[in-house]
């Protein structure tokens, strides 16, 4: 599967010593947008490594939306959560093991995801969000909004 390959594949380029770490600069003009998650601030570094960083996803591997029906974040491709840990253990930039990894594909489906996480399954009432203006309800019957 692609992602099991993903940190070994890249692991020319990280390092898990602080030594062995490149770091590449962003220009000064640059702008990290956290309003809506654009990571196209990263297109000039992934164009750069051009096939030395390269993942293959074969069409078996996503053949059903339930990749582990047991886990409770249940899509999560169990390659790709194994990739996410191996990666941030190489770079040493967060702790992974023993905890959540939430995937999504926007910033609305994570926080969504972290509730979810988070919550207890025989809790009374779902976890209150409390939103600035605009707001995206995803579900209502999951988080009062």
């Amino acid at each position: 599967m692609g992602f099991e390959n993903a940190a070994q594949v890249c692991n020319g380029i990280l390092s898990s010593g602080a030594a062995g770490r490149k770091k590449t600069p962003l220009p000064s003009d640059s702008v990290i947008n956290l309003d809506h998650g654009d990571p196209t601030m990263f297109e000039p570094y992934w164009r750069n490594l051009g096939g030395n960083c390269t993942v293959v996803i074969s069409g078996s591997d996503v053949m059903s939306y339930f990749s582990n029906p047991g886990n409770i974040c249940w899509f999560l491709e169990s390659g790709l959560a194994d990739a996410i840990r191996k990666v941030h253990r190489l770079v040493g930039n967060a702790m992974t093991e023993d905890r959540h990894i939430l995937v999504g594909n926007g910033s609305t489906q994570l926080f969504q995801a972290a509730l979810f996480a988070l919550s207890s399954a025989d809790a009374p009432e779902p976890i209150s969000v409390v939103s600035a203006a605009p707001y995206y309800s995803v579900s209502l019957t999951n988080s009062p909004l």
